[in-house]
């Protein structure tokens, strides 16, 4: 009888620790998942037009160290560079934001708006970068850049 109910006893228990581990587990995974999830942001006009690598599609962009412009992707890759360099570069972007209205009303005792032309213009974009070797393992490295720099007529 004693037997029987230590038996019993254990059984119950073991079902505890599996519901426990269970409930743990969940717990877990939903923790992991919580933790690997990021936050959303919008960019509106990201230029990525900031280095040499627009003429290779930016493949390879963060490894390749070819000049001071890999501040930009990858800063660590000054480590790369001797002496001084400098980079200057612009790009012109033209672009093209057209709206047309074709049926809309004004509201009472307003009239309707326009077609609203076209609010993108053309726009400089700069960039400049300057890597100077200070000694064999340290580099000073200056990147002046506009990722967001369009400018849109409403």
């Amino acid at each position: 009888m004693i037997l029987g109910m230590l038996i019993r006893y254990f059984i119950e228990l073991g079902e505890v620790n599996m519901k426990l581990k269970k409930s743990l587990m969940a717990v877990s995974v939903a923790g992991t998942l919580l933790a690997m999830s990021g936050n959303a942001a919008a960019s509106a006009f990201a230029l990525i037009e900031q280095s040499s690598g627009t003429g290779n599609a930016f493949a390879g962009g963060a490894a390749a160290a070819e000049d001071a412009t890999t501040i930009f992707f990858n800063p660590a890759g000054m480590s790369r560079l001797k002496g001084r360099q400098v980079t200057v570069a612009g790009s012109l972007i033209q672009p093209s934001a057209k709206f047309s209205d074709t049926g809309s009303t004004g509201a009472a005792l307003q009239t309707a708006g326009g077609n609203g032309g076209d609010a993108g213009s053309l726009a400089l974009i700069p960039n400049t970068y300057m890597v100077m070797e200070l000694d064999s393992a340290t580099r000073f490295g200056l990147g002046i850049n506009a990722p967001f720099g369009l400018l849109v007529r409403v």
